[in-house]
């Protein structure tokens, strides 16, 4: 059954149960209960003066859920004129943060009359939406069910690639040899985001931060194998035409195919990264997980589809041929 989120007002600054004004000179810091020093405030002044009044919630609530709501209040214009400016703001916050929390502060260009009345529209219209918990936690049965049913489907997503590029490039170690790249690739942005727990502390500098997996990294990890897959593709089109009709596939075909598609594959990963550099330093925190595992992804699938990829086809290429002569010895003999 839905339950109604009952927000509080519980405390404003500095007196109980009312909106109390900011003045302009003092607009930039808020009285800090512990230590009864100025704190700043983390959200930028785009006006002077104004009310602020801290709200505490029932449940957690994020900032764009409640964002939205205080703009449609605002505009009706029924307690404020419709263009009046606000702030919402909460210790900890940062632009982009999609986390739900139980308090927040509101600062509104309004006199503490109007701000208590517009604090009391939004109450009433939580109260009017239905609110849906939710549970982040999976009972180890439902857990285990997940899991194998993740294996069979990476299994058949994985025989299925294999199948794809044996019937493309008509011989069995073309999909294999791309499956091992990708692997490699998946493996290795999976290790370097655990890796990042422990190096966070000291490696702030680089944006990195103690990241997890979740649906972004997830989402970043089949973008990963859908790169690194398309750019091996190209690498191994290359090495069948050099190849052409030769019996045997050779180092110096592979050599060959990889400096005629080194240019082309060089260009398009730096290009790739550019975009990815960009979203990782600007894009926010919510897609900054997103944008280090694909950033790692792309560096990781340009070298591998070159340096891993290519050099299996040839041991395994060599290798058949090797099964070949000798079952041609024992024929003869």
């Amino acid at each position: 059954m839905p339950e109604k989120a009952e927000p509080a007002v519980v405390k404003t600054e500095p007196a109980e149960a009312k909106a109390e004004p900011v003045p302009a000179e003092a607009a930039a810091a808020v009285p800090s209960p512990q230590a009864g020093t100025p704190a700043p405030v983390a959200a930028p002044d785009r006006f002077a003066g104004g009310t602020r009044a801290k709200l505490e919630f029932s449940h957690r609530i994020d900032y764009d859920t409640l964002n939205d709501l205080i703009q449609q209040v605002v505009e009706s214009g029924k307690i404020v004129k419709p263009t009046a400016e606000f702030e919402l703001d909460r210790p900890g916050y940062e632009e982009g943060d999609t986390a739900a929390y139980r308090d927040w502060t509101v600062r509104v260009e309004a006199p503490p009359e109007e701000t208590s009345q517009l604090v009391s529209a939004i109450q009433a219209r939580l109260e009017a939406t239905p609110f849906f918990p939710s549970a982040s936690t999976i009972g180890g049965k439902v857990a285990g069910s997940t899991r194998v049913q993740a294996i069979y489907a990476l299994l058949g997503s994985l025989l299925c690639i294999v199948g794809y590029l044996w019937v493309r490039f008509q011989r069995v170690m073309y999909g294999l040899a791309a499956v091992v790249a990708l692997v490699h690739d998946v493996l290795i942005a999976l290790g370097l985001i655990a890796l990042s727990a422990y190096v966070a502390s000291f490696l702030g500098f680089l944006l990195i931060d103690p990241f997890k997996i979740g649906l972004s990294e997830l989402a970043a990890f089949l973008t990963i194998i859908g790169y690194s897959l398309n750019d091996t593709i190209i690498v191994f089109d290359r090495i069948r035409e050099v190849r052409g009709k030769a019996p045997q596939l050779t180092k110096d075909m592979i050599n060959t195919s990889i400096n005629q598609t080194l240019s082309r594959t060089l260009l398009t990963s730096a290009t790739t990264l550019l975009v990815i550099v960009i979203l990782y330093i600007g894009g926010g925190k919510g897609i900054h997980g997103f944008a280090f595992a694909l950033l790692i992804g792309i560096v990781v699938g340009t070298y591998s589809s070159i340096y891993i990829a290519s050099p299996i086809l040839l041991w395994m290429s060599q290798s058949s041929s090797r099964d070949e002569a000798a079952r041609q010895r024992v024929s003869g003999v």
